[in-house]
């Protein structure tokens, strides 16, 4: 009896062992839902479409015009109106700096002006007096009286030099008296206050800060890969997170030939002017995006089309065979009349291969929902294409396409940890294609 029941636990386990090892088997030669093998498949229209290349960035909003206030002389702040915020305008009065000494200055100058005419008015009198009594005295000692008034024209002319230097005094004195006020340099917007009336300030330590706002740019970062494709004057598009629904138009200003390393990742510093800047204020984070190539309505395709081997491009062309029905291929949307559009398994038409026992892939369109209308035995040839500019959606097609001509392509289903693919893999791997050129079901 002991023995039937090792017996039987014995091809129990023996089963047991089989089973699982079946199930890896079948999983390591099908492959799980969502790995690069399980492929889908869409049939694109080769249209034309604008394209734009664009370098993306992240930058802020700055003032480039900042003014920081001072005083001119040192001594007692009065008369402090303003406040964080407050707008002003080129001219108006902030503050006054009161200060004695200034005011000293100012009466010493006034006082020795007033002295300096009184001596030259003297002198012009005496001089006056001296001609009337040669005049009355006929002639008299007229040697001696000419000589004394050549004397006082001297002292006059004299006089009159001291008179200009205490003029140039008083002048310099009230200047000095009226820098006291304060005057704001520019248009703009208080940002920043550093004292209150009553503090002794000094003479160039600033009281205020003014900003232009009509100044302000956008300064982005712009990473050491992309930033050779940058040049002044290229178009900027630039959204801000605070302001919803708006697109600011701008052009590249200048571009930084000092890079700032961070976290081993070099970006240079680049200046964007607006055309607008309504709403926008300073710090404001901004979404930079740097047109750096464009073109209007070429072919394009999808990035995900192209496959690149042996240095050379190409794109799978749909064919058909004779016996199928034409009736089962439904025109694109509307929506992908304007270029070709990336679509996902859940939502478009869709290719899946499925490799037979004559080692020939099949593939077979359809769309979700109560219309299903399908067209088997699709095949595709390989043909090679030139290539232009390319965005992270599309590349131009220069050589080997014709508007209308439908193609394959593939969009690689991932693992659920990523749902991004590297557009390289992707030229790279001929996913669901069998792999290679000259793969089954396909002609070159």
């Amino acid at each position: 009896m002991k023995r039937k029941v090792v017996k039987a636990m014995a091809i129990t386990l023996s089963i047991l062992v089989v089973a699982v090892g079946v199930y890896f088997v079948i999983k390591k030669y099908t492959g799980s839902k969502g790995t690069a093998s399980n492929n889908s498949f869409l049939i694109q229209t080769v249209r034309k479409s604008d394209i734009t290349v664009s370098v993306k960035a992240t930058g802020s909003a700055y003032a480039s015009v900042i003014k920081e206030v001072a005083p001119n002389n040192s001594g007692e702040l009065k008369n402090l109106n303003v406040k964080i915020g407050d707008t002003v305008k080129k001219g108006d009065v902030l503050f006054k700096v009161e200060s004695e000494q200034l005011r000293q200055q100012l009466n010493n100058a006034k006082s020795n002006l007033e002295t300096q005419k009184l001596k030259l008015e003297s002198l012009k009198k005496q001089l006056e007096n001296l001609n009337s009594s040669e005049n009355a005295n006929n002639n008299t000692n007229n040697n001696a009286q000419r000589t004394s008034a050549e004397d006082l024209q001297n002292q006059i002319d004299m006089q009159e030099l001291q008179v200009e230097d205490a003029q140039n005094n008083l002048n310099y004195a009230q200047q000095q008296y009226n820098n006291m006020t304060v005057k704001s340099p520019i248009n703009g917007v208080i940002t920043a206050i550093n004292n209150n009336n009553g503090d002794d300030v000094q003479s160039g330590k600033p009281v205020l800060t003014i900003v232009d706002t009509s100044s302000l740019k956008i300064k982005a970062s712009v990473d050491e890969l992309d930033i050779s494709k940058v040049k002044a004057g290229q178009k900027v598009k630039v959204t801000f997170n605070a302001i919803e629904n708006k697109t600011y138009d701008g052009v590249v200003e200048s571009i930084s030939d000092m890079g700032t390393t961070q976290n081993n990742v070099t970006t240079y510093d680049t200046v964007i002017t607006l055309n607008d800047i309504s709403g926008v204020k300073v710090g404001m984070t901004a979404n930079i995006e740097i047109e750096t190539a464009s073109k209007q309505q070429v072919l394009v395709v999808p990035v995900e089309a192209l496959i690149e081997r042996n240095g050379k491009s190409y794109v799978m062309v749909e064919e058909t065979n004779n016996n199928s029905s034409s009736a089962g291929v439904n025109d694109e949307t509307n929506t992908q009349r304007n270029g070709v559009q990336q679509g996902s398994a859940s939502s478009q038409s869709q290719l899946r291969g499925n490799v037979g026992d004559s080692g020939n892939s099949s593939f077979q369109r359809g769309t979700q929902g109560s219309n299903n209308r399908w067209l088997t035995n699709v095949n595709g040839r390989l043909v090679e294409v030139k290539t232009g500019i390319e965005n992270e959606n599309y590349v131009e097609i220069t050589e080997g396409l014709t508007e209308g001509q439908r193609i394959l392509v593939t969009i690689p289903q991932t693992s659920g940890s990523s749902n991004n693919t590297n557009n390289t893999q992707r030229r790279n791997n001929m996913g669901g294609f069998g792999g290679g050129i000259g793969m089954p079901g396909f002609r070159q």
